[in-house]
């Protein structure tokens, strides 16, 4: 076999031609696992964000940081003024991540064990809310159901203007658990 130039016989024409083969799938190789950055279970929201994943970053700096590659969803409306991160399998769909005009302005933990940064998690009773917050928590009507227990408990951060808004069931439980900007507060998506 001639390669090159070069008379290539047996093994070592195999061989070359092997590392050459192997050369390029592994660049056109996905991230492994060891190059996504994901925050545990263990690590806690807050109005900030959740782990290095911050409110107020770009899909690009969202990708950067967590070494994941996102498409967004824009519904029916098909603009990118509002729309949920698609995450990859085996993330999931949970939490999940709005985008306004490309830019993260709220998280919301649905299921799974991720906890409050006051240690609220889902599952856990409006009481407990109430006790992990003496101060600042502000009760709201929930926009499907407004027969108690069914309520909406929230705290600013006047500072950041963000907050932690959590949405407790008609069984006084937390259903979801919501932190970011002024987005926390939509009932519906985008409005």
């Amino acid at each position: 076999m001639v390669c090159g130039g070069a008379d290539m016989t047996g093994s070592r024409a195999l061989a070359l031609m092997l590392a050459a083969l192997l050369s390029t799938a592994f660049q056109a190789a996905p991230a492994r696992a060891a190059d996504v950055h994901w925050p545990s279970d263990q690590t806690p929201v807050n109005a900030d964000g959740w782990g290095a994943i911050r409110i107020g970053m770009t899909v690009g700096d969202f990708e950067r940081t967590t070494g994941v590659q996102i498409d967004l969803d824009t519904g029916a409306s098909g603009s990118e003024a509002c729309a949920y991160a698609i995450l990859p399998k085996p993330l999931g769909e949970w939490p999940q991540f709005m985008f306004e005009s490309r830019i993260l302005t709220s998280i919301r933990v649905f299921q799974g064990d991720v906890a409050s940064d006051r240690g609220i998690r889902i599952g856990d009773s409006a009481r407990q809310v109430r006790a992990a917050y003496p101060r600042g928590l502000e009760a709201g009507p929930n926009a499907y159901d407004s027969d108690p227990p069914t309520q909406n408990l929230t705290v600013w951060n006047v500072h950041t203007r963000r907050g932690v808004r959590y949405a407790i069931d008609e069984n006084g439980r937390v259903s979801d658990i919501l932190v970011g900007g002024k987005s926390i507060t939509y009932d519906e998506g985008c409005a």
